[in-house]
């Protein structure tokens, strides 16, 4: 079959990876706005002293000089919370 339609691709076909495309990107969007979205300390289970030998100045989350990635407000660098990341 060497005729002009062997590499057609029918339109029903092409808005439906058309379709799937802009779903997707949509799911991404959403996904990463939600994300974002710090917890608040309650939700984090945050402590302001470290249990045992972690605390947040160890964590991968942690911006110095009070700032969490995942917690909102002010964050102790001696505090620990459910989301410590031992940094690799």
């Amino acid at each position: 079959m060497d005729g002009p339609f062997v590499y057609a691709v029918p339109m029903q076909h092409r808005l439906t990876r058309r379709g799937l495309f802009i779903t997707c990107a949509a799911m991404m969007a959403s996904g990463s706005a939600a994300a974002e979205r710090k917890a608040s300390k309650s939700e984090a289970g945050y402590q302001s002293k470290s249990k045992s030998v972690y605390s947040c100045a160890d964590c991968t989350f942690f911006r110095a000089p009070v700032s969490c990635a995942r917690v909102q407000g002010a964050v102790n660098a001696n505090g620990w919370c459910k989301f410590y990341l031992f940094p690799d």
